[in-house]
């Protein structure tokens, strides 16, 4: 299972160890190069290395563990559907191997990128009961969808498998206080437990006890800040405007939108999973405009020709912004944007009424929204 976001880590004081990955993929020519990138020191590194006899060896420091993307092209010239691997580089020696393709690869020899996969897999199961939850409501006859009754009923299924869910995060944490990916997972869903507030103590007590070397990364800092303010990032609170120049020159505010449904996207032409996204946001785009719905997309590029380049490929025509400052970017620093892809969905009024929502969910959630303002 393959994690579908990309990190930035600020930099931080500590101690770099060596870390050496070793790879195999059958479908690699002879001489091609595979390419890394990960997070070190607040900057992207990008490393390739030449194929021999279908193998490959990447050799490097990391200060604590970070998310790594492994491509059959340069990520400068990076392109929707290329062959690539989003993984967890930690300080050790481990392999990945692939029968064929470079997305096909899995970890051996991993601790952390095998806990990371129990973790996926069993977030699994509960994403396949919102999948089959969404199919049954799909076979209700259109004329019945807008009943009060039938909606309430599948909200109330839908909400039961989510408080679920959001539980196996902190079960986890708790049960893996040395694994760094209990900062991830705890990172997952603290913006969810505003209106959980047992399942909150649980999850403050278990960052407690995660190692100490993980709590002081920045990634552990800015948990701990999130789970001890929630009123920082609780839903329903007016979203902050901001101007910036879009793509095609002209200044763009958010508030140009006010009267709209409108999706803050954030992403970047670089990272992998944004780019793997950017099919179902054409698609949720394309069904909802003529409703009342719109897409903002801030880039966290750095090269303009990079960012109008990735508009240009995926077909993206709704409105971009960026002031290709990368991290540093002004409006993702405002909504402490700390991975890519990101967004919150703002009502016609300006409030924030969802975050994170992707893929299927958030096709659930603005068709809900739209049969809500038929009625």
């Amino acid at each position: 299972m393959r994690l579908f976001f990309c990190l930035f880590l600020t930099v931080f004081a500590a101690s770099a160890q060596r870390f050496e990955l070793t790879g195999r993929a059958e479908s690699l020519r002879e001489g091609s190069f595979v390419y890394l990138a990960y997070q070190t020191k607040g900057a992207i590194r990008v490393d390739s290395t030449p194929v021999r006899q279908g193998k490959f060896t990447f050799k490097g420091k990391l200060e604590y563990p970070t998310l790594g993307v492994l491509l059959a092209r340069n990520p400068a010239a990076f392109k929707n559907g290329d062959d690539g691997y989003s993984f967890y580089l930690e300080s050790r020696s481990f392999a990945v191997q692939s029968p064929d393709s470079l997305s096909n690869l899995t970890t051996k020899g991993s601790p952390l990128n095998d806990e990371n996969l129990e973790l996926s897999r069993t977030l699994q199961s509960y994403q396949n009961q919102l999948e089959k939850l969404d199919q049954e409501f799909r076979s209700v006859p259109v004329k019945q969808r807008g009943d009060t009754a039938v909606l309430h009923r599948f909200q109330e299924k839908e909400n039961a498998i989510r408080k679920e869910g959001k539980a196996v995060y902190v079960v986890f944490a708790e049960q893996y206080p040395k694994s760094f990916i209990s900062i991830i997972s705890l990172e997952n869903v603290v913006k969810d437990l505003d209106d959980e507030p047992e399942l909150r103590d649980r999850a403050k007590a278990a960052f407690q006890r995660i190692l100490l070397d993980w709590r002081e990364t920045p990634q552990g800092y800015n948990l701990e800040r999130q789970l001890n303010d929630p009123q920082k990032d609780k839903l329903g609170k007016q979203a902050i405007d901001f101007r910036q120049r879009g793509h095609d020159g002209r200044r763009v505010s958010l508030s140009d939108f006010k009267g709209k449904v409108v999706l803050l996207d954030f992403w970047a032409s670089w990272c992998k999973p944004c780019r793997a996204e950017n099919p179902y946001l054409v698609s949720v785009y394309e069904a909802y405009k003529d409703k009342g719905f719109t897409i903002l997309s801030v880039s966290l590029d750095v090269e303009k020709y990079a960012w109008t380049k990735a508009i240009e490929t995926d077909g993206l025509t709704w409105t971009h912004v960026s002031d290709l400052k990368g991290w540093q970017n002004e409006v993702a620093q405002t909504y402490g944007i700390r991975s890519v892809p990101a967004n919150f969905l703002i009502d016609e009024n300006g409030k924030v009424i969802a975050s994170g929502l992707r893929g299927q969910l958030l096709d659930q959630k603005l068709r809900k929204l739209f049969e809500e303002k038929r009625r």
